[in-house]
């Protein structure tokens, strides 16, 4: 297809797919509250265990996050993986070490050493609880209703992107001296 009607139809393609591209992005953030800052290295001259907890403030969805250096703002601050943990307010949490210096997170009943990161660019220094509130059922009938209109949109982009290509070929096969 080429002229005008093969300009006009890339051209509307193009639109279609980086409009379904920008709607199908999940631009919703969380605002992030923290709870008790941990050092990760042992105070000089410190050989005891060390364990600090602290009462979780609010019910919602927790995960463990590091800063390299203590004065860090929150662009300075990542999220330490596979931490993720759902609690109830009142429930502990927090870190401790144990006599060989190895750390480990408090969530609740659960005790957890860190698991190890994976293509580590930068080493933490500082361990911080993270938490976000949240209606936890409504959450996940959110996320199923997200599910559900994503796969709607995709589905509505291949339908209008096939129907375009069908009414290009259409005006292909019926003006064939207008492609030209």
């Amino acid at each position: 297809m080429t002229g005008l009607n093969g300009r006009v139809f890339r051209c509307v393609v193009a639109t279609a797919v980086s409009v379904a591209l920008v709607l199908s992005c999940g631009c919703a953030g969380h605002h992030w509250n923290s709870v008790g800052w941990f050092p990760v290295h042992m105070p000089e001259g410190s050989a005891e265990a060390q364990e600090v907890k602290h009462v979780a403030p609010a019910s919602g969805v927790y995960k463990i996050k590091f800063a390299t250096n203590a004065a860090a703002g929150p662009d300075d601050v990542r999220t330490y993986g596979g931490t993720r943990r759902v609690l109830h307010q009142g429930d502990l949490v927090g870190f401790g070490r144990d006599e060989t210096g190895q750390v480990y997170a408090i969530a609740g009943d659960e005790t957890f050493p860190l698991p190890e990161r994976k293509h580590a660019r930068r080493t933490p220094n500082y361990l911080v609880w993270s938490y976000h509130v949240n209606n936890l059922a409504g959450q996940q009938l959110g996320d199923a209703l997200d599910g559900i209109g994503q796969v709607i949109l995709v589905a509505a982009v291949v339908v209008g992107v096939v129907a375009l290509i069908g009414v290009g070929l259409w005006l292909e096969a019926r003006y064939p001296d207008t492609c030209e």
